[in-house]
């Protein structure tokens, strides 16, 4: 038991999140179950006694802003059509995240008022398995303003998508 609480002391002084550390920490913990039981390896569980350090960091995200030349860069290698182009736009010139991104969908995006409404999250089961659900909080659910030239590509890429329906019968989101 004490090389996991120092092994979790340890990891803790890296720049881990708390949510990494915890993901860790159950990783070996089902381990030394399986240890345990049915394995009959060791007679019980050190990691059960455990518990993530509270001043661990609760949420370690080193953020870069890019410069405009850099996204330039960018927006050349993916271009309008491209299936990462409006999802890039969105990022650089809103600073949405990218879970709120990609729960988009047109009737989120107010073209007259110039604004897109945040008001749904997606919800992880697994790596493979998730949902779209309202927002936990009421307060969370918010508006971001558009300036003109997202507002441009955003009608672009929408008059793009619905002659794609009307010619292919299908809707291109992404290859």
């Amino acid at each position: 038991m004490a090389q996991v609480r120092k092994w979790i002391r340890d990891i803790q002084k890296t720049e881990l999140s708390y949510n990494t550390i915890f993901a860790v920490h159950a990783f070996i913990h089902n381990a030394l179950n399986y240890a345990v039981y049915p394995a009959q390896l060791i007679s019980s569980n050190p990691a059960a006694y455990i518990k993530i350090p509270k001043n661990a960091p609760k949420n370690v995200v080193k953020r870069t802003i890019i410069t405009p030349e850099q996204f330039k860069a960018l927006l050349e290698k993916y271009p309008f059509g491209t299936p990462l182009y409006i999802p890039l736009l969105l990022l650089y010139h809103t600073g949405m995240r990218i879970d709120e991104v990609l729960i988009l969908s047109w009737n989120d995006i107010d073209f007259e008022k110039k604004k897109i409404n945040l008001r749904r999250q997606i919800r992880y089961i697994s790596k493979r398995n998730f949902f779209f659900t309202t927002l936990k909080i009421e307060s969370s659910k918010r508006y971001i303003l558009i300036d003109n030239f997202l507002l441009g590509e955003l009608q672009r890429w929408h008059a793009q998508q619905t002659e794609n329906e009307k010619q292919f019968g299908y809707v291109y989101i992404s290859s």
